[in-house]
């Protein structure tokens, strides 16, 4: 196993990068850092044999980190990865090995581990650490690669990736009701804490963040209109109100509730959310509500 370091001034990349090569099994990466002056600084007693380097950082340049890194140690290898293809002759000009463009793609990392093998044979068996990997439970889920000093960072929490899993699994067959699925369907909903990934700001997670949300309000439809049949008010109320906090400009939505609150004759909650999404429209859209929205508040002055 290689045992590598990664610096790169922006977090998301440093951490997909990271994830991607320990996935591999064939690295395992001792170090990730966000300034080049730490990354030098521990050069020395992290030994790697590999080092991946963005370009374009604010401190230092991966160009010049490059130099000064072989200038340290000449046996590590240099990796640059970057978003655009215009150093790709500097970047050969200090012996780097394989050069990747974000976004980065586990085909990308196989290369480069393949181009990395050629100039440097994969450690002896006798040479590879004993440790097989840890795993700690207590506390803080923990998780090591063998040999590695440094615990895996995920690229969220390990628990939301399950979340988002058992979602999915959930979502992923036709809806249908039943007393036991129910039971599954609200338990969906409570999993949905936002959009995937959110707080991470990852670009390439945006597809499937769309397609989680969709689900979910699809499933906030379906079960709202279940409980509507079922003369269920109160619980298909507590779960539009609940989407609405993570989509509140969502029309569909917004129409349930105010159809909801019309078949209630609750005329007070019906003017009272009109008017709070008029606002918001207005602040957010720049827009008024959309015709059908107008027609159930106009609608409830004529009873």
């Amino acid at each position: 196993m290689f045992n590598a370091i990664i610096v790169d001034d922006e977090k998301p990349a440093l951490d997909v990068l990271k994830l991607l090569l320990e996935k591999t099994g064939q690295i395992c990466v001792v170090g990730s850092f966000m300034s080049a002056a730490d990354a030098l600084s521990q050069l020395q007693s992290l030994k790697p044999d590999v080092a991946f380097l963005d370009i374009e950082m604010s401190e230092m340049s991966g160009l010049e980190l490059a130099g000064k890194i072989i200038e340290a140690d000449g046996d590590i290898e240099i990796v640059f990865v970057t978003a655009y293809d215009k150093y790709a002759l500097e970047a050969f000009r200090v012996n780097a090995i394989d050069y990747i463009l974000k976004p980065f793609s586990s085909d990308d990392i196989a290369q480069a581990i393949t181009r990395l093998k050629k100039v440097k044979p994969l450690p002896a068996v006798s040479q590879m650490p004993a440790d097989k990997g840890r795993i700690y439970c207590l506390g803080r889920l923990s998780v090591y690669g063998a040999g590695c000093r440094e615990a895996v960072k995920w690229r969220t929490s390990k628990t939301e990736e399950l979340f988002a899993a058992e979602f999915e699994a959930i979502t992923d067959a036709e809806i249908a009701f039943s007393a036991a699925s129910i039971e599954k369907y609200k338990k969906a909903l409570k999993l949905y804490k936002g959009n995937y990934l959110e707080e991470n700001g990852y670009t390439w997670s945006q597809n499937k963040a769309e397609e989680y949300s969709q689900r979910y309000r699809g499933l906030v439809s379906e079960l709202a209109k279940y409980y509507t049949t079922k003369t269920d008010y109160t619980n298909a109320e507590k779960i539009l109100q609940k989407a609405l906090t993570k989509a509140p400009l969502d029309d569909d939505l917004n129409e349930m509730l105010l159809k909801l609150f019309f078949m209630k004759k609750d005329n007070a909650s019906l003017v009272m959310h009109y008017n709070k999404i008029k606002e918001l429209y207005e602040a957010e859209l720049g827009i008024a509500p959309n015709a059908t929205l107008q027609d159930l508040f106009n609608r409830t002055f004529e009873l």
